[in-house]
């Protein structure tokens, strides 16, 4: 196998978005691999190599073959690599998940979040492929010994890696003809009741069907469009599943078992195995359903009891001109924060972030709901002058503290003007608190 003739092309995928690279057996031949510049990408490399590099990759899916030498990660962000090689490494990297059979210590270096777990991956011919590269499986898998480079580099964000030891299933691909293979070795390792999500695909490598198990992060009921994370890091952007969902009540924080057909641009949901709502109380879980027409506003779950005709959804594009003359109105326009631009790029992050209360298509409430893993913050509170003491207000910090809970955020934070004992006093009978341990600071820049 090592060093045979092959097609250069068939050894470098380059400048890609959306697009899926499979390599069947013998179209590498042990040569060296190359991915540059991926973005959302599979990369499906289902015969031996001599080793891998992969350069400046985002949001990527990496199935490589037995490698008898080298994989190495620069610049990439946000993967999932599955992998048997005789040496791992890493550098410049963040969020990255690995899963890994290797017998010597894998290394990270200037890079921080990269999640290691027991070799878990199944793909045609495996057992024929590993034989060729040489790789005893037999030796010990040291995934869980890794060498830091970086280690005393306190630039560097923490954690810089983590080991994962338990592995919630296997994944399996599957081609025409030719079934997934786990070699026996690497089977025995993982727990004998250990699930396996078959992941079929057609001769160019696209999913006919798969089944995912993990959590919704945000779910859309009216596009049907949503984030779900599995408990391996990988991410799944759903598209075009309205029906579905709205007939199971998918929402933010269930945990669910779906079964999805994967495109360039995302996962469609075929069917609904599983859902479980979060455990809080259900006038919480509100999914989020944006945009309605006015004629079905009296049907809305948040209708206040002042102000019935008031409902919350998520802000979109469209919805500019209107925001921008009701801050105007409110005085609470900051043309720094509010232009179209970057309220475009914060949905762009974040579809949910920013509410909006609407009444008679007329938006006369607004809040900003700021996430991230670290922190939350809500932000601009705001309701037309108006349409005060009716019962917007706490509509809206429902929704927005609802959003919050879903997502594990346990204290949220907000900042009052000092000296604003309307707005502070409305705060606390929510249940907020002050603090007198933190000062507040900015600067221009």
């Amino acid at each position: 196998y090592m060093y045979m003739a092959v097609d250069p092309t068939t050894l470098l995928a380059k400048d890609l978005s959306g697009a899926v690279v499979l390599r069947v057996r013998d179209s590498i031949r042990g040569n060296q691999f190359k991915c540059d510049t991926l973005k959302h990408c599979t990369v499906l490399l289902f015969d031996q190599c001599d080793s891998v590099v992969a350069d400046d990759c985002q949001d990527c899916t990496f199935i490589i073959g037995p490698t008898s030498g080298s994989v190495m990660l620069r610049d990439c962000r946000r993967c999932f690599v599955g992998v048997a090689c005789q040496q791992f490494r890493t550098r410049d990297c963040q969020e990255v998940a690995v899963s890994l059979y290797c017998p010597t210590e894998p290394v990270v270096e200037t890079s921080t979040q990269i999640t290691f777990t027991p070799y878990s991956v199944a793909f045609p011919q495996a057992g024929t492929l590993f034989e060729a590269s040489g790789l005893n499986l037999e030796s010990k898998n040291k995934y869980f010994k890794v060498h830091d480079f970086s280690k005393t580099d306190e630039s560097i964000p923490q954690p810089h890696w983590t080991v994962v030891e338990t592995v919630t299933s296997i994944r399996s691909y599957g081609l025409p003809t030719l079934p997934p293979e786990l070699p026996e070795p690497l089977r025995n390792a993982l727990p004998a009741d250990i699930p396996e999500r078959k992941l079929e695909l057609d001769a160019s490598g696209m999913p006919t069907s798969q089944s995912v198990v993990g959590q919704l992060k945000w779910f859309d009921q009216y596009r049907g469009t949503g984030l779900l994370t599995t408990a391996e890091g990988t991410k799944f952007k759903l598209l075009n599943s309205k029906r579905l969902g709205r007939q199971h009540k998918l929402c933010a924080g269930a945990s669910v078992e779906l079964k999805v057909v994967t495109s360039q641009k995302g996962a469609q949901i075929t069917e609904v195995v599983k859902c479980q709502k979060p455990p809080q109380d259900p006038k919480a879980v509100q999914s989020v359903e944006p945009e309605r027409s006015a004629r079905n506003t009296k049907s809305s779950a948040t209708t206040p009891k002042k102000g019935r005709n008031v409902h919350v959804r998520h802000y979109i594009d469209r919805d500019y001109p209107r925001m921008k003359e009701f801050l105007q109105a409110s005085k609470m326009f900051v043309k720094s924060l509010d232009n179209r631009h970057v309220l475009r790029k914060q949905c762009d992050f974040d579809p949910t972030s920013i509410l909006v209360a609407e009444d008679a298509a007329q938006i006369v409430g607004t809040v900003y709901v700021l996430y991230n893993p670290w922190q939350a913050f809500i932000y601009h509170l705001c309701v037309h002058p108006l349409h005060r003491d009716k019962g917007v207000a706490n509509l809206l910090m429902d929704q927005a503290e609802a959003q919050l809970k879903a997502r594990g955020i346990l204290c949220p934070t907000l900042f009052v003007e000092e000296g604003n004992t309307t707005v502070s006093a409305f705060y606390e009978k929510r249940g907020w608190f002050g603090t007198d341990h933190c000062l507040c600071m900015g600067k221009d820049l």
